[in-house]
């Protein structure tokens, strides 16, 4: 399992609680052309800190896609609503140390989510929205030995 794998699952268990189509599978880079469609695109990362023990730190971040219906004031009032809920459910989870399970040695220090917006508008009455997601993680495989 890769990063991207262990943070597309942990996203899939966000329900969201409100009347729109549960999320039931994360795709990468891109949505499908039908609505309610999700995705996750990496957006960068920051250069590693090292710790005085060899612990390194990495911040990766990701953009988070949604295509939905919006064709009227409600539906996109509904859209919004389910991107609030989700950056809560990101802070709640986060709050609880909740976090993905990382592959070899990496431990989740915290997950944050921020900035959900309006990215498209298409033609035919469906928008692309996004939500901006930070992982922060330590890699004990670094670490020295300390006497």
């Amino acid at each position: 399992m890769t990063i991207i794998e262990a943070l597309q699952g942990w996203i899939e268990r966000f329900n969201g609680g409100i009347e729109i189509e549960p999320i039931e599978e994360v795709l990468t880079d891109r949505v499908e052309a039908s609505p309610y469609s999700y995705a996750l695109a990496p957006a960068g990362s920051d250069s590693p800190t090292k710790d005085v023990t060899g612990i390194r730190t990495h911040r990766y971040n990701y953009v988070f896609f949604v295509k939905a219906h919006a064709g009227n004031e409600v539906d996109r009032k509904k859209n919004y609503g389910q991107l609030d809920a989700f950056v809560e459910w990101v802070e709640e989870m986060d709050d609880a140390g909740d976090f993905p399970a990382l592959p070899g040695g990496r431990c989740v220090r915290e997950v944050t989510a921020s900035n959900a917006m309006l990215s498209d508008l298409y033609p035919n009455g469906y928008a692309l929205y996004q939500v901006q997601i930070q992982m922060i993680f330590t890699n004990i495989n670094n670490r020295m030995e300390v006497w």
